[in-house]
C-alpha cells in the first residue's frame, strides 16, 4: 500500500492497522524548479475543485477582510481550467493559497513551489514533510490565524524569506522515482 505523505501513512495505520513493513510513501510528483515571474501585484491564487472539504467560505471571508485592510492584496480563485491555464496563473501569482480542512499533499502547492511560490496551507497536511520552510501554516478552525498568515505574506521582509527558503530547497520527485517505488512495494508484498 502507498500513501503520498508519513502524515496520511500514519492516519491509516493506525485506523485499519497496516502493517508498515507492507506500506511505504511515494511522494507526489515533485517538478524541477522552474521559472516564475515577479509579481508585480499581490495576488494570492487559489485553484481547485469546489467541494466543502476545500473551505472556499472561509477563504473568501478572511479574503474580504484583508482586501479592506490592505489596497494592494488581491484573491484569486481560479475553478474549471486546465492544468497548463492554472500553471500559467501560479507562474504568475504573488503567492499559493489551500485553506482545506486537510490536505495530505496538495498538487497545486507542490506546482506553485517549483515556481518559487511562497504558501499558506492549513497545518492539517502531509507538505509540511516535504517543505517545512518556505510557507505559512494555520489551523483551519481560526480565521484569525489565516488572517494573520496571510498579512505576514504580505510584508516584504517575510516574503522575501519564504521565497529564499524555497530556493534552497530543490526536491524532485520524477515519474521514474514514483514508478520505482511504487515497484519497490510490490516486492516486498
Amino acid at each position: 500500500m502507498a500513501f503520498n505523505t508519513e502524515w496520511q501513512r500514519e492516519i491509516w495505520q493506525k485506523r485499519y492497522d497496516i502493517s508498515y513493513p507492507k506500506s511505504n510513501v511515494v511522494r507526489n510528483y515533485i517538478p524541477e524548479k522552474k521559472d516564475g515571474e515577479i509579481s508585480t501585484i499581490k495576488n494570492f491564487l487559489w485553484a481547485g475543485r469546489v467541494i466543502p472539504e476545500k473551505n472556499l467560505e472561509l477563504l473568501k471571508m478572511v479574503g474580504e477582510r484583508v482586501a479592506k485592510k490592505y489596497p494592494e492584496f488581491r484573491l484569486d480563485i481560479l475553478t474549471g481550467k486546465s492544468h497548463e491555464q492554472v500553471l500559467d496563473r501560479i507562474k504568475d501569482c504573488y503567492a499559493a493559497i489551500s485553506v482545506a480542512f486537510a490536505d495530505f499533499c496538495p498538487n497545486f502547492i507542490i506546482e506553485a513551489v517549483s515556481f518559487n511560490k511562497p504558501f499558506i496551507i492549513s497545518k492539517e497536511t502531509g507538505l509540511n514533510e516535504i517543505y517545512p520552510e518556505g510557507g505559512l501554516f494555520f489551523d483551519p478552525h481560526r480565521p484569525d490565524e489565516l488572517e494573520r498568515s496571510m498579512e505576514a505574506a504580505l510584508d516584504y521582509r517575510i516574503y522575501n524569506k519564504l521565497v529564499e527558503e524555497l530556493k534552497e530547497n530543490a526536491i524532485s520527485h520524477s515519474w521514474k522515482n514514483i514508478a520505482e517505488e511504487y515497484l519497490d512495494i510490490w516486492k516486498r508484498i
